[in-house]
């Protein structure tokens, strides 16, 4: 993106040219190159210059919304100076901006010139994220708690357990006898307890196994397969 600039007055009888290309370092930062080209009475530009740049959000008048970057003692060679902005708040850029550069020699104590007009600075999407961040660096406030659980330091009393937490790490408590009945063979339909249901450890699951000809059954497995042996044979 280029742009010239024409200084409407002289700065210590010095009339500058100013072409100015603006690029993103990265979308993710507040910074940015900034590169210029100065012309002195037609000739391409030698020496020290002290910048001064500004960001708005129109073209004309209103107020800086960002801090005003000033750069002294820039060295231009051959026309050519390349600097690095950084605005702090890369949000800036969400919306259209334009930045307004104001410049003096080097040596001068004097005020600055106004470069006009402003420049404007095209935007494209972009997305904030972090590779990684610093341990015990996000709190409470800095999460979404419709998706992140904030810490559980509550806890439930003795024959109480925990019934529901809320999003904030409050729990809900209930007594450990509450909802508890005996369960007699008459709550229990026929036919309804499968082998999923019991504990193998103590209660014999069907026995669907058998031994062939010639064997004998030694044992019986948990599952209800078993085990045989061969008969012994005497060739008395």
């Amino acid at each position: 993106m280029t742009k010239t600039h024409t200084i409407n007055q002289l700065l210590h009888t010095i009339a500058l040219l100013l072409i100015v290309s603006v690029s993103h370092a990265q979308p993710l930062d507040a910074s940015f190159t900034y590169q210029g080209k100065l012309k002195y009475q037609g000739q391409l530009a030698n020496g020290s210059f002290d910048l001064q740049f500004e960001l708005y959000d129109v073209a004309t008048e209103g107020v800086s919304i960002a801090n005003t970057i000033q750069l002294d003692d820039i060295i231009v060679n051959n026309g050519v100076f390349i600097v690095e902005l950084d605005f702090t708040d890369p949000t800036i850029f969400s919306t259209q901006t334009w930045i307004a550069v104001s410049v003096r020699e080097g040596n001068s104590v004097a005020s600055y010139t106004l470069l006009s007009p402003r420049e404007k600075i095209k935007t494209v999407p972009y997305t904030l994220h972090t590779e990684s961040m610093a341990i015990n660096s996000v709190g409470s406030d800095a999460i979404n708690s419709n998706e992140i659980q904030l810490r559980i330091n509550q806890s439930c009393d003795a024959d109480s357990s925990i019934q529901s937490i809320d999003a904030n790490g409050n729990v809900t408590c209930q007594d450990d006898s509450v909802g508890l009945t005996t369960v007699t063979s008459q709550d229990i339909t026929d036919g309804t307890i499968t082998a999923l249901d019991i504990d193998n450890t103590t209660i014999q699951q069907r026995i669907t196994g058998s031994c062939p000809t010639d064997y004998y059954l030694i044992s019986i497995n948990p599952n209800g397969s078993v085990n045989c042996i061969p008969f012994p044979y005497s060739n008395d």
